[in-house]
């Protein structure tokens, strides 16, 4: 079981290139060849996630922006001595916001580059045992 596992998650993860390489070479083409497979659904999946994210977190600030501009506007005839405090919130609100989506994104272009880096490197050792 726990060879199973350890067999499973060889090439998973962020392995460094040298090693990467190594487990690499060992492989038979058979062997590469489905690994390469793997990785191409992999990058598949990773670009959709991508795509998709980058829809939901543009709807998502176009609706933040246009609701706090509104809700400023609406508040500040209503309650004009509470404009400063108000102003204030709605900052920290879209930096709190901009924070959280540079922080998945960079989540997601770290998997991205990953995998990128693992097909480059999975069809150069194809390409040497062809040779």
């Amino acid at each position: 079981m726990k060879k199973q596992l350890r067999k499973k998650f060889e090439f998973a993860g962020d392995v460094p290139v040298d090693l990467y390489l190594k487990r690499l070479n060992s492989l038979t083409p058979e062997q590469l060849l489905d690994l390469k497979l793997r990785t191409e659904s992999k990058k598949r999946n990773i670009d959709l996630t991508q795509k998709i994210y980058w829809g939901i977190i543009g709807s998502l600030t176009v609706g933040l922006l246009s609701t706090l501009i509104f809700s400023i506007r609406s508040v500040s005839q209503t309650y004009p001595y509470k404009l400063d405090s108000l102003i204030g919130n709605a900052i920290l609100l879209v930096m709190g916001f901009l924070i959280m989506a540079i922080t998945i994104q960079i989540l997601i272009q770290h998997s991205h580059n990953t995998i990128y880096n693992h097909l480059e490197l999975i069809k150069k050792i194809i390409h040497e045992k062809e040779l």
